[in-house]
């Protein structure tokens, strides 16, 4: 508001705000004390006299949320203004501090629950905020301390059945806890300045390692790197110079990279989203649309976007031949991704039936478990070393034939689908 509107304006929604929360406690509570305060910046405090249980006050914050619900009427704009409710209800030894440091504790629940509602305090809300800043604090260390690894999931295409690259997929190998997968710390990274250190250390090990694979095997057509950008990275100024930084450093050539991007990320700044890709775009890297069709409002966004790939959530992919309306989702996203000239990669594809499905809608390629699982750098170089080295023997098995020519060195053989037949078993990067 302040910086769209004007700072006057920003005072007058505040304003307008503090009004509806002091109807909002009058409302049921006059013969009860109580205080509406503004603690600073956009947040507010209500202390409520005589509560007799939790119902007492959800009620209050219920009404606090339906009388924010109608928009502010702000110098001829209409603003809406949503809040993030936390209680607290006092015991026995608590301080003022403990009360306020509580109601924060389920403010900040509320919020990554969705927003826009109310939550109440438990114990167990403190222990996890506990265990949050352990992660945290922990995660910061892992960084400098060399903590982060990167596994990576191969992509095939359908038609060729080619390995076509690898998406580099991060995971915190934790001193004491062991390997930890994402779910367990990127989302608290989130929250904070530390997903875009973390963004640009995978984006710099991903092409780092693509490029050393590079010197170690030949691959015709060249093999891709898929690096997932965080939202926080997308609407960060300093994601194109990284981007940059890093292909001059490591020497990857650009056509090499692909950044993939969520539709949510998208749509919390639609227009410097915009502008971001189409820098990046204009220096050859590859875009990718990630969990498409879990977003929200990004269609109309859809076609002035320069992404050369749409891929379709797992989501979907998961409840192919259970759920009908999935069948239909699938080949709508195929049908629209065409009619824009995009490519289509399905997510998790983890069955015989989900590959033959995906593959019947006309999804061009495929990712998941079906197929290989996140191996390690070590894992996956070793491999290739593996299937290098079948290739050349096949060179000298084949060397007289005369007939077949001799398969190029890089390309690899990958275990296929159980319903292949085993003459279609070779698989080439």
């Amino acid at each position: 508001i302040n910086d769209s509107l004007g700072h006057a304006a920003g005072d007058e929604l505040l304003m307008g705000v503090a009004g509806r929360l002091r109807s909002s406690v009058r409302a049921g509570w006059e013969t009860r004390q109580s205080v509406v305060a503004r603690l600073g910046g956009d947040e507010f405090a209500i202390l409520l006299g005589d509560v007799r249980d939790e119902a007492d006050a959800g009620m209050v914050a219920q009404r606090i949320l339906d009388g924010l619900a109608s928009p502010f009427n702000l110098d001829g704009h209409q603003v809406f203004a949503t809040v993030s409710v936390g209680i607290a209800l006092s015991s026995p030894g608590d301080s003022p501090e403990d009360l306020l440091h509580n109601a924060d504790t389920a403010m900040y629940n509320a919020k990554a629950a969705g927003k826009a509602r109310f939550a109440v305090f438990d114990q167990g809300m403190r222990e996890r905020a506990v265990a949050r800043l352990e992660i945290e604090t922990g995660l910061r260390k892992a960084i400098d301390a060399r903590e982060l690894v990167l596994y990576y999931q191969p992509e095939l295409s359908v038609s060729s059945q080619r390995v076509i690259g690898y998406e580099a997929l991060v995971r915190w190998n934790h001193p004491e806890r062991g390997i930890l997968p994402p779910s367990e710390f990127i989302p608290i990274a989130e929250e904070s300045e530390l997903i875009v250190h973390v963004g640009r250390w995978v984006l710099n090990e991903a092409c780092r390692q693509m490029a050393e694979w590079d010197k170690e095997f030949v691959f015709d057509p060249p093999l891709t790197i898929s690096v997932n950008v965080a939202p926080r990275q997308l609407n960060d100024a300093s994601l194109v110079e990284d981007v940059k930084r890093v292909l001059r450093e490591t020497g990857l050539d650009p056509k090499r990279l692909k950044l993939e991007v969520t539709e949510g990320s998208i749509m919390q700044d639609p227009e410097m989203a915009l502008a971001t890709l189409r820098r990046l775009k204009l220096m050859n890297i590859g875009l990718e649309i990630d969990d498409f069709g879990t977003g929200y409002s990004s269609l109309s966004y859809l076609q002035k976007l320069p992404f050369d790939t749409v891929k379709i959530d797992r989501s979907f992919i998961r409840e192919l031949g259970v759920c009908p309306e999935s069948s239909e989702i699938v080949r709508t996203i195929v049908n629209l991704a065409r009619s824009l000239d995009m490519g289509v990669v399905a997510e998790g594809v983890e069955t015989k039936d989900q590959f033959e499905t995906v593959n019947t809608l006309g999804c061009g390629y495929v990712q998941g478990y079906y197929f290989a699982r996140p191996a390690s750098a070590e894992n996956a170089e070793a491999l290739m070393r593996e299937r290098d080295n079948l290739r050349r023997a096949f060179v000298v098995l084949q060397g007289t034939d005369g007939r077949s020519p001799a398969p190029r060195r890089g390309d690899q053989i990958a275990k296929p689908p159980a319903n292949r037949a085993p003459e279609t078993a070779l698989v080439r990067i």
